[in-house]
């Protein structure tokens, strides 16, 4: 369990905006909160969805595991 800081949301808001620059739009931007935090913590991301995929084209340091 990650604990959730104001840092970690303005951080998503950014990942979010990002995407939205390269074209990308996520479909939900907890999405972007989540893989925030997995960046913050330096864990891989177990997921099976594919936004996290999307990210990962903007953000190159999100670790996904299928």
């Amino acid at each position: 369990m990650l604990a959730l800081s104001l840092d970690a949301c303005l951080a998503a808001g950014t990942l979010y905006a990002r995407c939205r620059w390269h074209g990308i739009t996520p479909r939900r931007p907890h999405d972007c909160l989540i893989a925030q935090h997995a960046l913050e913590a330096g864990v891989p991301l177990l997921q099976a969805d594919r936004d996290f995929a999307r990210l990962a084209q903007v953000e190159p340091a999100l670790q996904l595991l299928p």
